[in-house]
Parts: structure tokens; C-alpha cells; sequence
């Protein structure tokens, strides 16, 4: 009953709305009719309706009151612009679906876009779906409860092997998920996750560990020519394994074994990077971050709040 009441609020606002319109605005849709003709509807004019109709042929187009001027005043009056038009009426709608307790000022522009995912003490999710080419900037928002109050921090957002990362603001867009865990990152660093990351497990212990799902570290064509027991050596090396000394060792000291040892030397994170990162599917839409923060949450009852920077509800959850 209550969507059904909902559905019917925003169908009225609506239809009012467009009566207003076309009451204000006469010629929003305009019929050119010319001399000697049955009727004609212009798709070029539906798009372009300043371009001239046909010689002897009526137009049905779109007024110049959808045409998007360089600059939308949204929030002002009428709309401008298709794009205005949609944003005026996602912004009489998006009131509807704030929690009880706030009202419009309280909520950040990213409500309904960045929501909270799982939520646990060992864990905060949090996800996005985010139109278009939209961005939000979420390093310094806080996850907040009864007794925790989380910052999300920078994190390396292309983790390269070669030089000494840095962290900067986590800026996400579309579909993401950004994974927030108590205690610290073996490499005094957070990071988001791309094809190559998995090989930092060789050298430190992640809590949860990353995800090894690195490409092959050869293609059939570099080890046909290697002798056979080189190539089951490198099959049975596991996904962001790099080779082990005792591995390497255990080759015979023969050309074919030299061959072998020396291949298997390029196996690294460093040889990963440099034959992946160029890939438009290198960077995962996964973050993984470290707070150092204990997360405490009440066992029977809690509220948990993401807000953005300026202290704006962006989601919450009660249980």
C-alpha cells in the first residue's frame, strides 16, 4: 500500500506539472503544417527542430524548450534542457525515499548512489552505482554506529611493482565495491585491487588475503620450444606464484635446465605488470582498505550511517 500511494504522489506531481507546462509554453509541441501536403514526421526534426521542414510537408518536432543550453539552471523555475527536465523530476522524487527522522538539507547528492553493503565487525561494505560518467570523491567519509565512527582513508589506486606507490582520495564511479577491514595492511598501504596485486602475497600476509587471480605468466608460444619437464614446471606453478628458490634449484645444470631456470626467473609481479597494466580490464572494481580502526557494533541494536564530508546521510541501516 505504501509504494502504491507513493506511485500515485509522483504520477500527480507529474501530470500537474506537464499541465503546467503546456500551459506556460504553448508551442511546446508545434505542428508546421505546409500547403499541399498529407502530414509528414520529421525524425531529423525531432532531434534538430530549428533545421527546415521538407518543401511541402508538415513537421512534428520537439520545441526549443528541451534543446540543452551550455548551462541548465536546475532547482530554478522550469527546467532547461532535456537533462534539466530529468533532474527536476528526479529531484521531486528523491525526497520520498528519505529515512524517517531527516529531511532534504540532511541528505548528500550521492543518497540512493553509494549505499552500505555488508556490514560486521570485520567488515564494512560499501557500493556504488553511480550514472554515467558521475564520480564521488569518498576518502574522508565515515562510516559512523553507536560506538564507531570509521574514516574511509587514500588508498594506491594502480599498484605498480616498480616504483614507490602513493596513496591519493579514492575517487569511484559506476559499479564498485570498496571493502573496508579492521586492523592494518602488511605494506603500510590500502589499495585497489588490479590483475597483478596477488603476487604481494608472496612477500606478506593480507588479512583477508588478495585475491590470486593474476594471468598466465606465459603464453604457449614463449615455452613451446622449452624442454617438456620445463613446461610442466611452469603448469604447475599456482596463480601470482613466483617460483621458489628450491624450484629453481632443482633444475638439472643441462642447456634444456639452464633454458628452464632462466625463463622462470622472469615470473614476477614486475613481468605481470609490464605485459597487463596497458589492458582496459587491468584495474578491478574492487578496493581493499585497512583502517586501523576497531569497528564495534552492538549485538542486539545499532544504526549505522555512511556520511560523506560535509556530514550528509548518504545511506543508513538500523537493526
Amino acid at each position: 500500500m505504501g509504494n502504491l500511494l507513493r506511485f500515485a504522489v509522483i504520477l500527480v506531481v507529474i501530470i500537474g506539472f506537464l499541465i503546467f507546462v503546456l500551459g506556460k509554453f504553448p508551442n511546446l509541441v508545434r505542428s508546421t503544417p505546409q500547403e499541399g501536403n498529407k502530414g509528414f514526421f520529421s525524425f531529423q526534426n525531432f532531434l534538430n527542430p530549428s533545421k527546415n521542414p521538407p518543401s511541402g510537408s508538415s513537421t512534428f518536432g520537439i520545441s526549443p524548450f528541451f534543446q540543452a543550453p551550455p548551462s541548465a539552471n536546475v532547482g530554478g523555475g522550469a527546467p532547461s534542457g532535456f537533462s534539466g527536465l530529468i533532474n527536476f523530476f528526479s529531484g521531486l522524487t528523491q525526497g520520498y525515499s528519505i529515512p524517517q527522522g531527516y529531511n532534504q538539507s540532511q541528505v548528500s547528492p550521492y543518497y540512493g548512489k553509494v549505499k552500505l553493503g555488508s556490514v560486521a565487525e570485520t567488515l564494512i561494505q560499501i557500493t556504488s552505482a553511480l550514472p554515467g560518467l558521475e564520480t564521488a570523491d569518498i576518502s574522508g567519509w565515515h562510516v559512523k554506529a553507536r560506538n564507531t565512527d570509521v574514516t574511509i582513508p587514500q588508498a594506491i589506486n594502480n599498484y605498480n611493482p616498480s616504483i614507490d606507490n602513493s596513496e591519493q582520495d579514492i575517487v569511484i564511479s559506476g559499479s564498485v565495491s570498496v571493502n573496508l577491514y579492521k586492523g592494518t595492511t602488511p605494506i603500510g598501504k590500502n589499495l585497489r585491487l588490479n590483475k597483478c596485486t596477488g603476487y604481494l602475497e608472496n612477500n606478506a600476509h593480507f588479512n583477508p588475503s588478495l585475491p590470486r587471480s593474476c594471468p598466465a605468466p606465459f603464453t604457449w608460444d614463449e615455452v613451446r620450444n622449452l624442454a617438456g619437464f620445463c613446461q610442466n614446471t611452469l603448469m604447475s606453478i599456482g596463480s601470482c606464484v613466483v617460483p621458489s628458490p628450491q624450484t629453481i634449484n632443482s633444475l638439472p645444470g643441462t642447456d634444456d635446465g639452464n633454458a628452464c631456470r632462466q625463463f622462470l626467473q622472469t615470473v614476477s609481479a614486475f613481468s605481470c605488470y609490464e605485459a597487463h597494466s596497458h589492458e582496459v580490464d587491468f584495474l578491478s572494481n574492487t578496493w581493499m582498505l585497512w583502517t586501523g580502526q576497531k569497528i564495534t557494533l552492538d549485538p542486539y541494536h545499532d544504526e549505522i550511517k555512511l556520511l560523506d564530508k560535509n556530514g550528509l546521510l548518504v545511506d543508513y541501516r538500523a537493526y
